[in-house]
């Protein structure tokens, strides 16, 4: 048991799947790594991690500029109001949260609110509103960029999935027989190996193919 539990633990961890970092140093110049990134990241949603770690993500491309990086960064912005009951016209609450969900007023006005408490007459909430900003950022506070391609990942994560489930099959399978008391490692590996491509390939389109472009590394 043990040791099908260590397989299994390997078999995870190998569909993680595969990356690719690039670093400013591989370019000749730091202007031709600053070309490189505008042209991958131009439509791209990316995660930038700053220096401190703190992260942000632009879902919308970036630009890097001037030694700065130009990203329009979407904050959530939580505002609390009180409206009268006569002005909504509909209120539904979130399945899983009775105190949150979405207040339509009579003029068409669709709000997002939580912590939403109907008091008499009147309700009281947190509206809360997606407020897109331009942000300037000098490229020395960057540490990294990243998307995930996860077409790209398909064929990768599947062929680790076929080779790592086909062994994972084997090896789990020798350690069984059937009634005939017959052997299980050939018939493992033939199951392994097409749960794995399967099970990788939808790996790769979930978890993605990490492409990250360091900074200051």
């Amino acid at each position: 048991m043990k040791i099908k539990l260590v397989i299994l633990i390997f078999f995870i961890f190998l569909l993680y799947g595969c990356s690719s970092t690039h670093k400013m140093t591989d370019f000749p110049s730091k202007e031709k790594f600053y070309e490189e990134v505008n042209s991958v990241f131009s439509d791209k949603n990316t995660i930038i991690t700053l220096t401190s770690d703190s992260v942000l993500v632009a879902d919308q491309g970036i630009l890097v500029r001037d030694n700065y990086l130009i990203a329009d960064i979407i904050f959530v912005e939580k505002l609390s109001r009180k409206i009268a009951m006569g002005d909504v016209a509909e209120l539904y609450f979130d399945d899983k949260n009775n105190s949150g969900g979405d207040i339509i007023l009579k003029h068409n006005e669709k709000i997002r609110a939580e912590n939403i408490i109907v008091v008499n007459d009147s309700i009281k909430f947190v509206e809360v509103k997606n407020v897109p900003l331009q942000m300037s950022i000098s490229a020395a506070k960057i540490k990294a960029v990243k998307y995930r391609n996860r077409w790209k990942s398909i064929l990768p994560d599947a062929m680790i999935g076929f080779l790592s489930g086909g062994i994972i099959g084997y090896l789990w399978g020798k350690t069984d027989t059937n009634a005939h008391g017959e052997n299980q490692g050939v018939p493992g590996l033939i199951g392994g190996a097409f749960v794995g491509f399967f099970g990788g390939s939808i790996a790769g389109l979930f978890l993605g193919f990490p492409v990250t472009y360091e900074f200051n590394q």
